[in-house]
């Protein structure tokens, strides 16, 4: 491909496609890059949780351990799970871990995939692209009026023709090069970010497998059970400490009246001798 028409272009038009250029690069090294990389962390863990059938949160961190970002997420959705006591019909206890809240609150696509691309920036990269393509096409033709003088002269006027269409010519190649990346980048852009929400979401339902989300009707029971067997054990505790106590009161007043007793004794002997 022949890109020798560039070198004559206004310096203008040129520093818009050397934009057009970088912001594509950008895209590609930032957005694509890491997107892909966020794709093959995610399937990794699919494929680790997948291998066990555990609800055991600290196993199912260790696969989130090499990836700073992620482990961070988990343990935010980690602080939502509790362990709750069920009791088997053999007599036996068991630990299930429920969550309090449903995955999808911190395993989303705005935690997980969003902000670690920066996908609120390169959602306007599209406008960005053909933003200079408008610029570019204003300028070409600002640019080709400029060097257009009208004469009477039909040959003079037909060599002037010439720039004129050339310049016209470069401003619809700008305008039709920045439509088309900004067409491209848009499709990329939503390709990659429902193909993440796809794995996302997917990591999220298999979160609520484990770990059964409780209803807030189901905490809320639970919160009145704990506290009418803490009032009934209060209740039991007072009457074994009063049962406990009452000997010990009974002993302290039996001192206490016979020290009374015996003080009334001595005042008494003292008021005799004094009066005699």
């Amino acid at each position: 491909m022949n890109f020798s028409f560039l070198a004559n272009m206004h310096w203008l038009s040129q520093g818009i496609a050397v934009g057009l250029v970088l912001l594509v690069v950008v895209f590609v090294s930032i957005f694509c890059l890491r997107a892909w990389g966020l794709r093959s962390v995610l399937k990794q863990v699919r494929q680790l949780w997948s291998g066990t059938d555990e609800a055991d949160p600290d196993a199912l961190g260790r696969a989130l351990e090499a990836d700073a970002p992620l482990a961070h997420i988990w343990q935010e959705y980690r602080k939502t799970l509790y362990p709750r006591i069920l009791h088997q019909a053999d007599g036996g206890v068991r630990q299930q871990w429920v969550a309090t809240a449903p995955a999808e609150v911190v395993w989303n696509v705005d935690l997980v995939v969003e902000q670690r691309l920066r996908a609120d920036f390169f959602k306007h990269l599209p406008g960005l692209l053909t933003g200079l393509g408008i610029i570019g096409t204003f300028n070409g033709l600002i640019h080709g009026l400029n060097g257009f003088v009208p004469t009477s002269d039909p040959d003079q006027t037909g060599q002037q023709l010439k720039p004129l269409l050339d310049a016209v010519g470069e401003a619809f190649v700008v305008s039709a090069c920045a439509i088309g990346l900004a067409m491209l980048v848009t499709l990329l852009e939503k390709w990659i970010l429902s193909a993440l929400a796809a794995r996302v979401e997917g990591i999220a339902s298999d979160l609520d497998q484990r770990f059964h989300p409780t209803m807030a009707e189901e905490l809320l029971q639970a919160t009145v059970d704990h506290t009418e067997e803490a009032a009934t054990q209060l209740k039991h505790l007072k009457g074994e400490l009063l049962q406990d106590l009452r000997p010990l009161l009974q002993e302290i007043s039996d001192q206490h009246r016979q020290t009374l007793i015996q003080m009334a004794g001595l005042m008494q002997q003292r008021l005799e001798q004094s009066t005699r």
